[in-house]
């Protein structure tokens, strides 16, 4: 009689530890090859049938009473035991019962008798249910086990990982593993795909970035997101006219069409040596309300003038001159008015300037170029005043100072 309840002790202890996910997983790989097939008797294995046809057949309450009398009726077969909590738990978690699908897939590893594939879908559903119910600690720490042991691991299963991974903030191993899932796989996800921009961002690898995006865009044409990510991850890799190519193809495909999109475009035209193309995008693509905002039009000013087309800017600088002046666009129109010798009134639009509190440098450009207007008017001792006052500093004043001395000395 005490061999019995020791015996009994031994089989209970044996089978009430928990499972160890921080085994040395080899060797329990060796272990779990050597299991043996379960094979459950007849009777067990027909009430397991009538139990799932009750549960598929919406008849629950039936189905787990008899899965509860199985239960019983195995408790002395470990491993049939085993098997049983094992289609419970998939039971359980049919019916989004996760947190009691979570106690018998746990039964399962600890009771520890069951052969390889068997064990590796426990666990594998096991990971799953962590990670849905966001316990991303104990997700990783199943599905990395699960990674190590299982002996075809697939792409769903480095994603799921990754995906924990990220939500504990490890966006470096989050990343190799993402892209173990896509280089497993013919046909990454789209989740997974994006999961790998997100990543590669994360871990400032941009050109990497830019690949994969490559492949979201072909893929989804019409998300307008994927074509700014990939515009995004060009400029982030200093690769301007890569990001203008992506925006351009973006604006074809029908998708880069709000006004944030097509002066981000404008200003990588600008960046890349297109201002011609950057003051047409904005006047054809951009709507007259943003197009009309100041900032945009001293954009569009700038834009002309650096392709030469200094009449287009001209209208345009005064219009802001006489609306809203400020140094920068005013400074802009009197320099186009001294090129197109319009010297009257440069003076006039350089005199308002004046009070508009130019720095220092601002100021000496104000008086080089009303020195310059009134020389061509043939004023030059007013031409000389503006020169001297900053020839002390500009290089520019003393030249034309030395110019306006020789002109004397012929005269």
């Amino acid at each position: 009689m005490k061999y019995f309840l020791v015996l009994a002790v031994f089989i209970l202890s044996a089978y009430s530890q928990a499972f160890d996910f921080n085994q040395d997983a080899s060797k329990y790989k060796k272990k779990l090859n050597r299991k043996g097939q379960v094979s459950l008797t007849e009777q067990t294995f027909k009430l397991l049938e009538r139990a799932q046809e009750d549960l598929n057949q919406g008849a629950d309450a039936r189905a787990f009473k008899l899965f509860n009398s199985l239960l019983k009726r195995t408790k002395n077969s470990p491993k049939e035991h085993a098997q049983i909590l094992q289609n419970l738990g998939y039971a359980f978690a049919q019916k989004d019962r996760n947190d009691e699908a979570l106690q018998k897939f746990n039964e399962v590893l600890d009771y520890d008798v069951l052969p390889q594939t068997p064990t590796l879908m426990s666990m594998y559903i096991l990971g799953q249910i962590y990670a849905l119910k966001a316990n991303h600690k104990k997700a990783v720490e199943v599905l990395s086990f699960w990674l190590k042991i299982a002996p075809k691991p697939s792409g769903s299963a480095y994603a799921m990982l990754a995906g924990s991974l990220f939500e504990l903030d490890r966006k470096k191993e989050a990343l190799v593993n993402i892209q173990k899932a896509i280089d497993l796989t013919s046909k990454p996800k789209e989740s997974w795909l994006s999961m790998a921009v997100s990543l590669y961002f994360a871990n400032n690898k941009y050109a990497e970035a830019a690949k994969v995006l490559e492949v979201l865009v072909a893929q989804n044409p019409k998300k307008e997101a994927y074509w700014r990510q990939w515009a995004a991850s060009y400029l982030n890799a200093d690769d301007e006219k890569s990001a203008l190519v992506a925006m351009e193809l973006g604006e074809i495909q029908g998708t880069v069409t709000k006004d944030t999109d097509i002066k981000n475009s404008v200003s990588l035209m600008m960046t890349t040596d297109l201002p011609y193309k950057a003051a047409m995008w904005m006047q054809n693509k951009m709507s007259k309300k943003e197009s009309s905002s100041l900032s945009n039009q001293k954009l569009l000013a700038s834009a002309f003038m650096s392709s030469r087309e200094n009449l287009k800017a001209l209208n345009i600088l005064r219009s802001i001159h006489k609306e809203q002046p400020e140094i920068k666009s005013s400074l802009q129109l009197g320099q186009i008015l001294l090129e197109e010798e319009k010297w009257q009134e440069s003076l006039k639009v350089l005199n308002k300037t004046k009070g508009l509190k130019p720095n220092k440098k601002q100021k000496e450009e104000i008086l080089i170029s009303e020195g310059i207007a009134h020389y061509n008017l043939g004023d030059l001792d007013k031409s000389r005043q503006s020169f001297v006052a900053v020839a002390d500093t500009s290089e520019t004043a003393r030249t034309w100072l030395s110019f306006i001395q020789k002109q004397d000395v012929k005269d």
